[in-house]
């Protein structure tokens, strides 16, 4: 009998053979041969490797009651929830993945406002599923997997996070609504920081989107399934905005790993809307009580080192942004990247980084950098000193 083809195999070439791990501490995972390497590239498993809190809070949990019934755990989270968010939102419907979240984003916008459209993004990620795939502007989540979804509306993100830009980008959206839609949207869905590249739009931006989106009789849903719970250095990145989005979208980080993800809504629907929300495993006990103790230890210090520390590589990034094929440097919290010139240039950063045992992620000309909240400024310096490395000889 052959070996089934794993799904890690299918990222050969990409940054090497995969690599085997055989333990992980903190930031840093251990291969049998002795080697270690530092995760700047890790959106989902925020509280580290080897979390023992964690790991002591699922045991207890997996003693308990684990059916699928109202828990304990899932009453906690949404008072966390409703707590983090200062009681703006006034519905929660936990859900097993982002994709689920953004789907049913789009089937409830619709179902409250009778519209047929969705507006989304350039360079979006949103999801794997048809229809979260769909409304990606990543291309390689829709070319050649055949038709598309209809209804979708995709218009461009600004580059920068200058006025100008924004205001020019905002101007090109409203045209491409007026003469490429059927203006039948009924929501903009849209990533406060893109997590394809780690690229912000400033508030200014967000503000306007909003303000045009009313206008319009769209509701505006934040996705922040990567840059939501904790990873901008606030617990939502909404919160730095001015914006209170309509909807509120998380995921990933929200369970450390366990498949969990949520819809907030600013008004609840009626109880014959909600179809869409019943059944499933949003709510189950193990990854509610993963959630949990993921605000624990963001409420007991963790927001703070992640402030602190995303302040911190911010700074060490920015000792290169002056160098000549480095485009630009951008960065909040523990989000950031550096964008180079061209793809060569790139290319032979990512090459010696990978060399020195810094796991990073790649998109275009831009290396971005996702670590877990538990990084330390040491593991920051060693990054910063590599890339100076780099791009010495570019």
């Amino acid at each position: 009998m052959a070996d089934l083809d794993f799904g890690f195999d299918l990222l050969e070439g990409y940054q090497g053979a995969p690599k085997r791990y055989v333990k992980g501490e903190k930031a840093r995972h251990f291969t049998a041969d002795g080697r270690q390497y530092v995760d700047f590239n890790e959106m989902r498993i925020v509280l580290g490797q080897g979390n023992e809190a964690f790991n002591e809070a699922l045991c207890k949990a997996l003693q308990g009651d684990t059916s699928d019934h109202r828990s304990s755990a899932e009453a906690e989270l949404y008072r966390h929830l409703n707590e983090k968010t200062g009681g703006i939102f006034k519905a929660c419907f936990l859900t097993s993945s982002g994709s689920e979240s953004v789907e049913s984003a789009v089937r409830m916008a619709k179902k409250l406002t009778g519209r047929t459209e969705v507006i989304t993004f350039w360079n979006s990620i949103h999801g794997r599923t048809y229809l979260s795939s769909c409304m990606s502007g990543v291309k390689k989540r829709k070319v050649g997997y055949g038709q598309l979804a209809s209804g979708i509306i995709h218009v461009p993100y600004p580059k920068d996070p200058g006025e100008e830009t924004s205001r020019r980008c905002l101007e090109e959206i409203k045209a491409i609504y007026d003469n490429g839609s059927a203006h039948d949207a009924a929501a903009v869905f849209v990533e406060p920081c893109q997590g394809f590249d780690n690229r912000f739009a400033s508030p200014y931006f967000l503000r306007k989107l909003a303000d045009w989106a009313h206008s319009e009789g769209m509701l505006v849903v934040f996705d922040e399934i990567q840059c939501g719970m904790g990873r901008s250095g606030s617990y939502f990145l909404y919160q730095q905005t001015g914006v209170e989005p309509d909807l509120l979208l998380l995921g990933k980080a929200l369970g450390n790993g366990l498949h969990i993800s949520a819809v907030l809504m600013t008004e609840a629907p009626e109880f014959k809307d909600r179809a869409i929300f019943t059944g499933g495993s949003g709510n189950d006990v193990l990854a509610c009580t993963a959630a949990c103790e993921v605000f624990r230890q963001l409420e007991n210090g963790l927001l703070d080192h992640v402030k602190e520390t995303g302040d911190y590589l911010l700074s060490r990034l920015n000792e290169i942004s002056d160098a000549p094929k480095v485009a630009q440097v951008r960065g909040r919290g523990l989000s950031a990247a550096v964008e180079f010139t061209d793809p060569a240039s790139c290319d032979k950063v990512l090459l010696h980084l990978t060399s020195k045992g810094l796991l990073v992620g790649r998109s275009g000309c831009s290396i971005f950098f996702k670590p877990p909240y538990v990084i330390e400024k040491a593991d920051v310096d060693l990054l910063a000193q590599a890339l100076k490395e780099a791009v010495s000889q570019l």
